[in-house]
């Protein structure tokens, strides 16, 4: 006999049969487990579906150089040497209040206070201390933002925007 028949019946006649009565509380309690086995499967299935993508994703994203790992410390200097090199082909450094005033004639609106702190060593920038001025407006010590980029840190520590172009790869043209 179905479970809703039976329930109806057993509500109709008002019998107490514990046969009936252990039915209709089976059938109750295995739509239930039905629910909670689909509230436990379906963000386990989501989860193991996330970790199998970071899994592929660590295999196809391609390692950039990390100058911490080369053995020979003659290539760890050469490969730190050529990133200072794009860096001061694309951002020369300046005096910090050189800097400070042509922010404040290019940009009259900013909100720019005078005394800044540079989020890297976490210290005030001085009105004489040379620093690197970024695309994005944020301004490091010079040389805090030069170790910051030789260990091959790409971008802006404050908004993530790139601190120099990217380069462009070669493009190779086979034949002729």
């Amino acid at each position: 006999m179905a479970p809703s028949l039976l329930a109806a019946r057993l509500a109709s006649t008002g019998s107490t049969n514990s046969t009936e009565m252990s039915i209709v509380g089976r059938t109750k309690h295995v739509a239930g487990s039905k629910g909670i086995l689909i509230a436990a499967a379906v963000p386990s299935i989501i989860i193991l579906m996330l970790m199998a993508l970071a899994v592929v994703r660590a295999y196809l994203t391609p390692n950039r150089p990390n100058p911490s790992n080369v053995d020979d410390p003659i290539a760890n200097e050469s490969v730190k040497q050529q990133r200072l090199e794009r860096l001061n082909a694309f951002i020369t450094p300046q005096v910090f209040r050189e800097w400070w005033s042509k922010e404040r004639q290019e940009r009259p609106n900013a909100s720019l206070a005078e005394e800044q702190i540079c989020v890297i060593c976490l210290e005030l920038i001085d009105e004489r201390a040379l620093v690197r001025g970024l695309r994005c407006h944020h301004v490091f010590h010079e040389e805090c933002l030069d170790t910051w980029f030789a260990r091959c840190n790409e971008y802006c520590p404050l908004c993530h925007q790139p601190i120099v172009p990217p380069q462009k790869k070669p493009i190779f043209v086979f034949g002729g």
